[in-house]
């Protein structure tokens, strides 16, 4: 495996020319990285049973103030523990009870890098058309 000219490797796994495909800048391998917490379900990860916020666990909770209120704060937890090099967190739920949506956005800025604001969105489809993945993330 080379890193030639890349941060980390990127994810999903390909490979181009016998090398593996690149996060280029540190925003990228970041991205990566919050999608792997937000995705990874408490328990998953072998050596820290803690880790992740387990996304997939709310897609048939009902769509309440509750339900969103324990999902930014498991994120909030999460972050704090394992990607506190993130600063000025905001999180932005949107519900579509009527549609069966969810949008999670996330704002952060990257501690140590010039202030940039960066926004995630990452929309949660509870009720997918047919064919269509159960989660869609744009991270």
């Amino acid at each position: 495996m080379s890193f030639a000219n890349g941060v980390s490797v990127s994810l999903p796994l390909q490979t181009n020319s016998g090398l593996y495909r690149n996060n280029l800048t540190i925003g990228e391998a970041v991205r990566q990285n919050l999608k792997t917490l937000i995705l990874t379900a408490p328990g998953e990860k072998v050596f820290d049973l803690n880790f992740g916020v387990g996304l997939r666990n709310y897609l048939f909770e009902p769509m309440t103030d509750t339900t969103v209120q324990r999902l930014k704060d498991s994120i909030d937890e999460q972050i704090s523990k394992y990607m506190n090099f993130l600063s000025n967190i905001q999180l932005q739920v949107n519900l579509q009870p009527d549609d069966s949506l969810m949008s999670l956005r996330i704002f952060y800025d990257i501690t140590g890098s010039r202030p940039n604001r960066r926004a995630r969105t990452i929309p949660f489809d509870t009720d997918p058309a047919p064919g269509a993945s159960v989660l869609d993330l744009l991270l």
